[in-house]
């Protein structure tokens, strides 16, 4: 930092990793000005190196999704961090079609089509406020998806009426 006429202190550019490396040794302020927590430097600069934690808030659960979505990685450990029993906190009144259908895809493609089961997961989305609304506004892609999850989940278990109430309250028919 320079001192400036009038007493400003112009602060000189940092490369992310000195921002992210003051903020974790404690050392928050370069020059006058305070720099920015973590998250907010990994965020602005699309590194990879600090991925948010579970999240405490409905709002905390917004923001960090729309950053991690962009990394599949970082969205499946992200997701994956999440006990599936915080949903309906974490998702409150708002269960965004975009966020549903990231999570449908996850539930797919990382634990179904996996071998995994995510019985619990589905179980726990069910809790959650306007549920029923954001299964209606599903696009064919997305019922599709639920159907293969369910079918999957059907040749998994012995059995079947708990996952067909289940797969009702998706609207979605398992065979039998």
């Amino acid at each position: 930092s320079s001192a400036q006429p009038g007493g400003i202190n112009e602060v000189t550019s940092h490369p992310p990793e000195a921002l992210a490396t003051s903020k974790v040794s404690g050392d928050t302020r370069v020059g006058q000005a305070e720099l920015p927590p973590r998250d907010v430097v990994a965020i602005a600069t699309g590194s990879t190196a600090v991925e948010p934690g579970v999240p405490t808030s409905a709002l905390q659960f917004q923001i960090d999704w729309k950053v991690v979505r962009r990394n599949e990685a970082s969205l499946v450990k992200y997701f994956r961090a999440i006990p599936p029993s915080k949903y309906p906190a974490l998702l409150q009144q708002s269960l965004e079609t975009v966020v549903f259908s990231d999570i449908l895809r996850l539930l797919w493609q990382h634990y179904s089509s996996c071998g995994g089961s995510c019985l619990e997961e589905l179980r726990w989305l069910t809790k959650v406020s306007r549920f029923q609304v954001a299964v209606m506004f599903l696009s064919k892609k997305d019922k599709e998806l639920l159907r293969k999850i369910f079918e999957d989940l059907s040749h998994q278990r012995g059995d079947q009426s708990e996952l067909r109430a289940l797969a009702r309250e998706y609207n979605v028919d398992v065979q039998e």
